[in-house]
Parts: C-alpha cells; sequence; structure tokens
C-alpha cells in the first residue's frame, strides 16, 4: 500500500527554516541535527534538511513544481502575520479553487521555495 510520506524541504539555510516553521508557523522542533531539523505537524513531521544552493527562480503557477500546503482555519489572519513578520506572499488577497472549496495563497520559504496555505470554505 503507498502512503504520502513525511514532507522535505531542502533549504541552504536552516536558521531561515528554523524562524519560518518554528517561530513564524508555530511548528514545534521535534529534533535538530547538523544538518537537519525536524518539525512536528499533525500526526507527521516536516524534515528540512541543508542543501548547498537555493531554488532556481520560478513563476508560481505558470512553471512546474511541488508546493507544501499548510491548511489554516483563518488564512487572511496567516497572511497579516506571514506579512508583519517579512515573509515574501505571493498572494496578498486569497485565491478561490471552486472545485475543492479552497481559499489560498502562497508564500516563499527558506530557500526561495513556495508554499501554500489554504482554508477550507464553504463559500
Amino acid at each position: 500500500m503507498l502512503k504520502l510520506g513525511p514532507p522535505l524541504v531542502l533549504t541552504p539555510d536552516l536558521a531561515e527554516a528554523r524562524v519560518l516553521y518554528g517561530d513564524i508557523l508555530g511548528l514545534p522542533i521535534a529534533a535538530e541535527f547538523t544538518d537537519q531539523i525536524v518539525f512536528s505537524l499533525d500526526d507527521t513531521t516536516l524534515h528540512v534538511f541543508r542543501c548547498e544552493n537555493p531554488a532556481a527562480r520560478a513563476q508560481h503557477g505558470r512553471d512546474a513544481a511541488c508546493v507544501i500546503t499548510f491548511e489554516v482555519d483563518s488564512l487572511t489572519e496567516v497572511l497579516q502575520v506571514l506579512e508583519n513578520k517579512g515573509v515574501r506572499v505571493l498572494h496578498h488577497e486569497p485565491a478561490w479553487n471552486a472545485d475543492v472549496h479552497w481559499a489560498y495563497a502562497a508564500f516563499e520559504g527558506p530557500g526561495g521555495l513556495v508554499h501554500e496555505l489554504v482554508e477550507r470554505r464553504k463559500r
């Protein structure tokens, strides 16, 4: 049986990752090693590994990518927190995916990776 495993992030800046995932998004650190930080995330973990180079610049939504999403209760509140903390937000206003009833907004994570926040709505 195939199951989705824990998400992995590769970034050249683990300190930046610790601030974003730990301090700003509030994920507790489960373990920390020289080249890896493991964050608790619901019933799984988010593994962040040190790499050498940042991600290549891409146009989010136009270029192929694999995106980690974080489900939140209030998309507008979390977006405001991200912006206030200096995180580069790509969608300043939430977009709507009517097919799955999600509001979503993208932001730049450590090493130039793009992640999205999603909020389920009945609309």
